[in-house]
């Protein structure tokens, strides 16, 4: 499902929508939409700070993975403000924990709780410095500042498969110690897809 809203192309995949529907209809738990909720909230510290630096967001698309935005070139801005555009999603994740931690302790709220500690792990998973995660992105434009952008990517791009690596050899541990738990494993997986794939280059809209 595609439509425009305004100048940006909004775009819908149908396996986000049945994402959606079953985590609506799965009242046992509430942890698919909490995560869902998260990752919205995440994705909208990118939007705020896109908005503050008056760059273009040319589409959204919604997938079974979350969220991406596509932004245009923006000439006004430097790579500290990439940064910023960058760590904002993680630092809205931070926020959200330190707020609902603090309710939890006030109303010991289990769904508080759950809701704390998947904005946590959202935060310091895409804190990682891999390039498909803000964290990468963060410090590719910090190191970008200091030398060009082909040996910042070239640099980032090998800190990204010294972290994959061993995180795709935990999750074949954890497939075989549990028989089941494969879920880091294929995120492993996932995010070295991307960082084979990984263009550093913007394109314009």
């Amino acid at each position: 499902m595609q439509f425009k809203c305004k100048s940006i192309t909004v775009k819908i995949s149908f396996l986000f929508i049945a994402v959606i529907l079953i985590a609506i209809i799965n009242q046992n738990s509430k942890l698919p939409i909490i995560l869902i909720i998260s990752a919205l909230l995440h994705e909208a510290g990118h939007l705020i700070c896109l908005f503050l630096t008056r760059t273009k967001v040319c589409a959204v698309y919604f997938n079974i993975f979350g969220m991406k935005i596509v932004k245009g070139i923006n000439p006004r801005i430097n790579y500290w403000d990439e940064c910023k555009i960058a760590l904002m999603g993680p630092l809205v994740n931070i926020i959200v924990f330190i707020i609902t931690l603090t309710l939890f302790f006030c109303f010991k709220s289990a769904v508080l709780l759950k809701f704390a500690l998947v904005n946590l792990f959202l935060a310091l998973f895409n804190l990682l410095p891999i390039f498909s995660l803000d964290g990468g992105s963060a410090l590719f434009f910090f190191l970008a500042s200091k030398k060009t952008p082909f040996k910042a990517h070239k640099s980032v791009k090998i800190i990204s498969f010294i972290f994959v690596i061993p995180l795709i050899l935990f999750g074949v541990f954890q497939l075989f110690n549990t028989k089941c738990n494969f879920t880091l494993l294929l995120l492993g997986l996932y995010l070295i897809v991307l960082l084979i794939f990984k263009n550093s280059k913007v394109s314009p809209c």
